[in-house]
């Protein structure tokens, strides 16, 4: 019977396999192949061979249920198929070998070793740990070493020591240590008794395999045997991802330095460290080499590397012999300078502990902006120093506008003036009052300070804190309350001046500055109000206009969209689908033109001014541009509508301010006329938002709804003239030709193939219906949180605000603070009133 596995497909397993003589391979009831000419079972595999000229390798326990029967590779790794010699036919094949004994056309027979046996046999070897016999028959047969720490990690990892044991030979580690690559090649290159054939390259990345790998391989060689085995160590030393070129040298100057063993010539660890050298040389680049034995600060080392390299002795024994003549400290920032490794350089300047060479410190860090770095180094350095450092830290922020950071550091090296400077900048006004306090400056140069950081804030629009500082610091009673007045801060004005009993200013500057205030918000008010209508007037003629032309291009009545006499006098029309065809003056291929015209610009305009922020700003404001008629009108207008309804919104906290300061001075005439304003502006957003914003998405969407109503409209209008010329010619008795012309009926075909329409249309209110359905789906997606944008597809993409979330309130309210629920009852007591 048949063997199936856990889901329920067919396996080879336990399964009668034959040959029919119409080709067919059959196992119990399942055919196989429909084109084979000759079959053998190995112990892991069925072989067969067909007459396309291919040998194929199925396991016998993978799932059959969707075989495929192909005559090529599917990847580059794909071992399940192997092109042979025209004609061959399968003689036998041993069961636990690896051979495969084929027979020519002409009679001769030949042995191939396919991949499939080859890998079943290295995993048999591996999980018995033969690691020497799978490594020689990977190498002959030019398979990835790789398989040999993949096929089981954790096994490999256990048994590393005998894997470096059982190979036993520097040169056959070092193949497998430089054939070792990030990547789980069970599942990347084998996949075949892994995986089921299946290739996953995301699965098959190992980041970090290498490093780990040749960390094992490491420590086991130099457990096994060091020095024999000392190759395969600076190997892994070079393979690692970043090359760890200074480890791998450290070991050779340890060799080099080592005593000499008994016996041995006086020379022998020289000479083993210049062999090491030279193979190293094969692995890195001469200069690479080279500049990491000189990073050792050992110069006679570097002197070995370099005449091991046979570099130029122009090139390096002038630099070396400088070298020597330096102390200590000095050599060394002087080789981490060469280097470039300027961190390491200053490290040395300050662990020096010499005066004389601070100079030196301070220009190397002002020339690598190593500021942060050598606060640290000096923190325990002499005062002088750390002033020193400061200070040019300063100097470098004040050029990166940081004027804040600045101020710190240029307080830090007690450099009063350039603190007070940057402070000021930075409009860091407390710490430049408190520096100045701190180092005791007279009344006279703290007021004149203090003007000086008024004007500063209040180029910045910073009148608040202007106020404060004139106040405080200045003494000056009415330059604060200009300031505050300037910024209407107007209780703050009331509070410095009650303080400070300044009655004129009260009466003569603060009282008229309220009530200008409420006149100006008043105006602004009312300005707001005349904008949202106009802008909501507009935005819905641009939205008639785009509906009748989508209406006129979905029934093609635009000019230029019409062939073979389908045009608009053509009878299937009516007279005022013609008529307004006419007036639109407007043509689908000119409509088209202007859009593919205005693509190509826009799409050049964007290559050229997004290069900057200046530029991506300038294109946005091409694009949305509130002008009539251009290609993104409606858009522009939702973004001014919306810009609109967030500056009445954050007018609301300034206009209550101001209300309550003119309730204060008695200004209740002006106060009620700016509540009821901003009452009419709030209730114009609110009607403007739900004109803008449709309940049915963007009205790009709802476009789509209307062509597909007026494109089933015009089918249902076309059925009916068919149908009623088919009558006028039964009743003229065939005075006239039945049916439809050519290009009616070919024009009807088309329009029922695009929505997919095969039912005949008896009026159009079938059209009407199927919108109403549509606008029900599409508000039942809504509901749901889904994206409407599935609905319609994503071929039009534009960029359109949200709905704003704008709610009604009065909390503003001064004069007229009552809920609404009071207001529905006072109404209702208005009615019952006027009925009585």
């Amino acid at each position: 019977g048949d063997d199936n596995d856990g889901d329920g497909g067919f396996v080879l397993v336990n399964s009668v396999i034959g040959l029919s003589d119409n080709s067919l391979l059959i196992a119990n009831n399942h055919v196989l192949a429909n084109d084979c000419n000759s079959f053998a079972v190995h112990s892991e595999f069925l072989v067969f061979s067909t007459h396309v000229h291919t040998c194929r390798f199925v396991r016998l326990n993978n799932n059959l249920s969707q075989l495929n029967c192909r005559s090529s590779k599917q990847y580059e790794y794909d071992h399940t198929i192997r092109a042979v010699e025209r004609g061959s036919r399968i003689i036998c094949l041993p069961r636990d070998d690896i051979k495969l004994v084929l027979q020519m056309p002409r009679g001769n027979i030949e042995v191939i070793q396919p991949r499939p046996f080859i890998l079943h046999r290295a995993k048999l070897l591996l999980d018995k740990q033969r690691y020497r016999d799978v490594f020689f028959m990977l190498r002959k047969h030019r398979l990835s070493l790789n398989l040999i720490c993949d096929h089981n990690r954790v096994a490999f990892e256990e048994h590393v020591n005998d894997f470096v044991r059982a190979i036993g030979s520097a040169q056959y580690l070092n193949l497998f240590i430089m054939e070792l690559k990030d990547e789980d090649t069970t599942h990347t290159m084998y996949p075949l008794l892994y995986h089921n054939n299946i290739k996953n390259t995301v699965v098959g990345r190992l980041p970090g395999k290498v490093n780990k790998v040749c960390q094992l391989v490491r420590n086991a060689c130099i457990a096994v045997d060091e020095q024999g085995l000392l190759q395969s160590i600076l190997s892994t030393h070079a393979k690692e991802t970043p090359m760890d070129i200074e480890s791998a040298l450290s070991r050779i100057q340890t060799l080099s330095n080592s005593p000499v063993n008994e016996g041995e010539r006086p020379t022998a660890n020289e000479d083993r460290s210049r062999a090491a050298l030279k193979y190293l040389l094969l692995l890195v680049d001469v200069d690479v080499l080279y500049n990491e034995a000189l990073g050792t600060y050992n110069l006679e080392f570097a002197l070995m590397v370099a005449q091991v390299a046979h570099m130029d002795p122009k090139l390096y024994l002038p630099f070396l012999n400088t070298l020597r003549e330096q102390p200590p400290s000095l050599r060394h920032y002087s080789i981490d300078l060469h280097l470039k490794r300027y961190t390491k350089a200053l490290a040395h300047l300050a662990a020096s502990g010499s005066n004389e060479y601070f100079q030196r410190s301070l220009e190397l860090i002002r020339d690598q902006s190593l500021y942060a770095e050598a606060l640290k180094m000096y923190a325990h350095r002499p005062l002088v120093e750390q002033q020193a450092i400061a200070s040019a830290y300063g100097d470098f922020l004040m050029e990166k506008s940081n004027y804040s950071l600045a101020g710190v550091m240029y307080e830090r090296a007690d450099n009063v003036d350039k603190a007070i400077t940057a402070y000021g900048r930075g409009l860091e006004w407390r710490r430049v009052f408190g520096i100045a306090t701190a180092k005791g400056f007279s009344d006279v140069n703290m007021r004149a300070l203090a003007e000086d950081m008024a004007g500063t804030l209040k180029a910045h629009q910073r009148y608040m804190e202007a106020g404060v500082v004139l106040d405080q610091h200045a003494d000056d009673g009415k330059g604060a309350a200009a300031m505050f007045i300037m910024g209407r801060h107007f209780s703050e004005c009331l509070l410095m001046a009650q303080r400070r009993g300044m009655k004129e200013v009260i009466a003569e500057e603060l009282a008229p500055a309220v009530r200008d205030t409420l006149k100006t918000m008043l105006l602004q008010q009312e300005e707001n109000v005349t904008l949202l209508h106009k802008y909501t007037a507009r935005i819905t003629v641009v939205r008639a206009e785009k509906m009748e032309h989508t209406r006129m291009e979905a029934m093609g009545l635009l000019d230029g969209d019409f062939e073979d006499g389908m045009g608009p006098d053509c009878d299937l029309f009516s007279e005022a689908s013609t008529v307004a065809s006419r007036r639109s003056g407007r043509s689908k291929k000119s409509e088209k033109s202007r859009r593919s015209a205005s693509s190509t610009s826009s799409r050049r305009s964007r290559a050229t001014s997004a290069r900057s922020a200046k530029g991506r700003r300038k294109h946005k404001g091409k694009v949305y541009s509130l002008k009539e008629g251009g290609v993104f009108e409606e858009e522009a207008l939702m973004h001014a509508v919306n810009k609109l309804v967030g500056v009445v919104e954050g007018d609301k906290d300034a206009i209550k301010a101001s209300m309550l300061m003119g309730v204060h001075f008695a200004f209740i005439s002006e106060v009620e006329a700016l509540e009821n304003a901003y009452a009419k502006c709030r209730e114009a957003v609110m009607k403007s938002i739900d004109v803008v914003w449709h309940p049915f998405g963007t009205f790009h969407q709802q476009q789509q709804l209307l062509k597909l109503f007026f494109h089933h409209q015009k089918t249902a209008q076309l059925e009916q003239q068919q149908q009623l010329q088919q009558q006028h010619a039964q009743s003229a008795d065939n005075a006239m030709p039945t049916g439809m012309s050519a290009a009616a009926q070919r024009l009807l075909a088309e329009q029922r193939a695009m929505h997919g329409d095969t039912t005949t249309v008896a009026d159009t209110n079938v059209g009407m219906n199927l919108v109403n359905t549509q606008l029900s789906l599409l508000t039942a997606m809504m509901d749901a949180g889904n994206n409407t944008q599935q609905l319609f597809g994503d071929d039009i993409k534009v960029d359109v605000p949200p709905r704003p979330s704008f709610q009604p309130s009065n909390s503003w309210r001064v004069l007229g603070k009552v809920s609404v629920d009071d207001a529905k009852k006072k109404k209702e007591l208005e009615n019952r009133k006027n009925r009585r």
